[in-house]
């Protein structure tokens, strides 16, 4: 029967031994930098460039941001003392326009409430 499979072959594979009187060969390399092209050059000069001018970016990016948040929490605190003054002056009015009060200031000035079914009306 015919095997399509590849035989051992068993022979025996040649050492290389170092012969004694012979010196071995060392390989010399070759360290030989490679000058820069020009154009290798103009791509590592602009990328620096825009490398920095990134960095320029995020720091005034970070300082607009800083600048922002500032302004922010002092606007915040403007409306909150705004609010707080606003509860403060509904107040007062409240207390002003009481009908007790009214009633008051019209002994006062010698007025009478010739009608005692006027109510104050408020939206």
């Amino acid at each position: 029967m015919a095997s399509n499979a590849a035989r051992k072959l068993n022979q025996p594979t040649p050492q290389l031994t170092p012969r004694p009187n012979q010196p071995t060969p060392q390989v010399k390399s070759h360290q030989h930098r490679l000058p820069f092209s020009p154009f290798e050059k103009i791509l590592m000069i602009f990328g620096a460039l825009v490398a920095f001018s990134m960095m320029i970016m995020v720091v005034t990016t970070q300082l607009s941001v800083v600048k922002q948040q500032h302004r922010l929490q002092n606007l915040q605190t403007q409306v909150a003392n705004v609010k707080q003054q606003n509860v403060s002056d509904q107040q007062e009015v409240t207390t002003l326009t009481s009908q007790a009060r009214l009633e008051q200031i019209a002994q006062k000035y010698g007025l009478t409430d010739a009608n005692s079914s006027v109510r104050n009306v408020n939206k």
